[in-house]
């Protein structure tokens, strides 16, 4: 009952708002000179709510006044290579766009004021080569993009305020070669992405502050290019990605922490050319089975990659693995490996559930299943995390007969209900 009172509510809310107001111009319009927009309110009269688009693009348009009782516009709204076009004031009444809003290449733009009631675009919002363009606002009311969100080539933007109510994209977020944006400050209410969000190419970018409030990238998360990016601060509460974690070429980034709540992705987790970078401490929590290809090289200072998602990761693979030209100590898959073999993965406690002995051995060996756990799982791996044994460990001893097996190393893998310990173990 709750929801037909709710729905006939905002029907009769809908009908209310749009009383008195015309529906016109199902074919949309083009305006190429300002006397063409001087004159809309005597050549259609009445028509407040334009079912087509609308395209506004022509050197000798000033202003938009005559359009200021425009609250809908069914489909684009266009704004194209303006050259006298300082803001947008005379759209100030609009408040729905059903398709895209383009703001594109309008060389004297200096503020989105007069889109101060827009709430909702239902396609992509682009707003590209704007070059003194220096805010974002007047779309401070925006909640809403169902499509992508494109903000590129604004070579005087500095920060994203403006966009303080927008809590949701329905495709994805790319902010790409803005030359003086130093702060994504202003995106603070932003929560979900359904797809990707790329950040690519912003020299003067230093962190990702202003994404405090993000908890889901739908596709994938890219962290790419940014010369002055030295941490993610800011990104505080991700939880999931459902493309791939690419964090390529920022060459002053130095910590991954920001992301330490980050718990799956949904492909590949590509690091690579982040000469600075020396630990992957901050990926610690992604669950290893959520990962498909794992791809790290060309950090020249990487040293530490033991951490417990790769270390899970490389016992059980579930792509291409490619680690090379790091630093010693991350430099191979092997040698991953090994220094995985000496860090606690546990989860709950450091508490041994089992030991191995003799180690080094050559013909039988046995693992002694310390905590006499019911539910115990036996696992040996060769160095590339191929399985070679898998069975359950029920009773207090298994003895294994490792006789045939090259020599080498290998790593035991005991898991239980609420542990995980690996123990490296050498075939004479």
């Amino acid at each position: 009952m709750k929801t037909i009172y709710c729905f006939v509510f905002c029907m009769l809310a809908l009908t209310c708002g749009t009383r008195g107001q015309s529906s016109c111009l199902f074919e949309g319009i083009t305006f190429t000179r300002q006397g063409q927009i001087d004159s809309f309110q005597i050549n259609y009269p009445g028509c407040t709510r334009v079912q087509g688009s609308i395209s506004i693009m022509g050197n000798d348009i000033y202003n938009l006044e005559g359009l200021n009782l425009v609250t809908f516009v069914g489909g684009e709204l266009w704004i194209f290579n303006n050259e006298n076009l300082n803001d947008f004031n005379g759209l100030n009444a609009l408040n729905y766009i059903g398709s895209d809003l383009s703001i594109l290449q309008n060389d004297n733009l200096t503020s989105l004021n007069g889109l101060n009631n827009l709430i909702s675009v239902g396609g992509d919002l682009e707003i590209l080569n704007n070059d003194i363009l220096s805010t974002l606002m007047g779309l401070n009311v925006l909640n809403y993009v169902g499509g992508d969100l494109s903000l590129s080539q604004n070579n005087s933007l500095t920060n994203m305020n403006g966009l303080s109510s927008l809590q949701s994209v329905g495709g994805s977020i790319e902010v790409s070669n803005n030359n003086a944006l130093k702060t994504l400050t202003g995106l603070n209410g932003l929560r979900t992405i359904n797809n990707s969000l790329n950040i690519r190419w912003n020299p003067l970018l230093n962190d990702l502050t202003g994404l405090s409030a993000l908890k889901i990238v739908g596709g994938t998360l890219e962290i790419n290019g940014n010369n002055s990016m030295v941490s993610l601060s800011g990104i505080s509460i991700l939880q999931s990605i459902g493309g791939s974690l690419l964090i390529k070429q920022n060459p002053v980034l130095t910590v991954l922490t920001a992301l330490k709540t980050l718990k799956s992705i949904g492909y590949n987790l590509i690091i690579t050319d982040n000469v600075l970078l020396p630990s992957l401490s901050g990926i610690d929590n992604i669950n290893s089975a959520s990962i498909s290809g794992l791809f790290i090289y060309n950090n020249f200072s990487l040293s530490e990659c033991e951490v417990n998602s790769i270390c899970e990761y490389l016992l059980n693979p579930n792509g291409i693995i490619d680690i090379h030209n790091n630093d010693v100590g991350c430099n191979s898959q092997s040698e991953i490996a090994e220094a995985c073999a000496v860090v606690s993965i546990d989860p709950v406690t450091p508490e041994r559930i089992f030991s191995v002995f003799p180690n080094p051995g050559s013909g039988i060996i046995t693992i002694i299943n310390e905590k006499k756990a019911q539910s115990n799982h036996f696992s040996l791996m060769n160095i590339n995390g191929q399985r070679i044994m898998d069975q359950d460990l029920r009773d207090d001893r298994l003895v294994i007969d490792i006789s045939v097996l090259p020599e080498g190393v290998y790593f035991i893998r005991i898991t239980g209900r609420n542990t995980v310990q690996i123990e490296k173990f050498i075939k004479q």
